[in-house]
């Protein structure tokens, strides 16, 4: 595991975000350390999606703040990236590439920096074999994989992703999991949502469960035992932790 840090690298204070009029998150609180873990889950309509979007800066908050260490060093991979970038007549590499615009900026001239970035990206993602695949070739879960990559491609401090094996088969699942555990292990910090309580509940140190509130928010163990949890979810809860 990686060394746990004091350093806080998203902080999350008095956050609120309303839609309409109609308010989706209420007074949210909470800290990101470096080496975290965490898990966003919650019912549907919860507001887990716009969160990780606040935190992005791709809302603006009605209240409260959001401070990132470096935004230019968060890696996103978005819930509808594995559909949408399949009509975009790309290879790996050139999707891959992209990456580097948060970093280097759309103007400047790519360099052997970038280069190197990008194929330690395709390396680490077990994706170098199909550089030269177009995306829309790609089976569910290699396209999570490249997209992924994509985000490591920009060498950020912090992965975000949203709904990552929403398309994605139930063994290509398992891969996609334990390949995350390994980029953990290497030290990055790694900010998931997903519906799937059970699943992430077992992968990740640290779980956030929001129903517009913030429910809780603790160690994954306790979290599952958590009473509120259950108020959210009913008693599956309880069966799930006993799988």
């Amino acid at each position: 595991m990686p060394v746990k840090s004091a350093k806080t690298v998203i902080g999350v204070k008095d956050l609120s975000f309303t839609y309409g009029g109609n308010p989706i998150l209420e007074r949210i609180s909470f800290e990101v350390k470096a080496g975290d873990y965490v898990g966003i889950i919650g019912p549907n309509g919860g507001g887990k999606t716009t969160l990780l979007k606040l935190m992005l800066g791709l809302l603006s908050p009605a209240t409260g703040s959001v401070t990132l260490g470096d935004r230019d060093r968060i890696g996103y991979v978005p819930q509808r990236g594995s559909t949408d970038d399949l009509l975009f007549p790309a290879t790996v590499e050139e999707v891959i590439a992209s990456g580097r615009t948060a970093t280097r900026g759309v103007f400047s001239w790519w360099t052997k920096a970038d280069q190197t970035a990008v194929t330690k990206a395709m390396k680490t993602s077990d994706v170098s074999h199909l550089a030269k695949r177009r995306i829309g070739t790609l089976s569910g879960g290699e396209r999570q994989r490249v997209l992924i990559a994509r985000a490591l491609a920009g060498e950020p401090v912090v992965l975000m992703l949203d709904e990552p094996t929403a398309a994605v088969d139930a063994p290509s699942q398992e891969a996609f999991y334990a390949f995350l555990q390994k980029l953990h292990k290497q030290g990055l910090t790694i900010v998931i949502v997903s519906h799937d309580v059970d699943i992430i509940t077992h992968e990740v140190s640290t779980v956030l469960c929001l129903n517009r509130h913030l429910v809780c928010h603790g160690p994954a163990n306790e979290v599952m035992e958590h009473s509120a949890l259950e108020k959210v979810y009913g008693k599956q809860t309880k069966i799930m932790h006993q799988h």
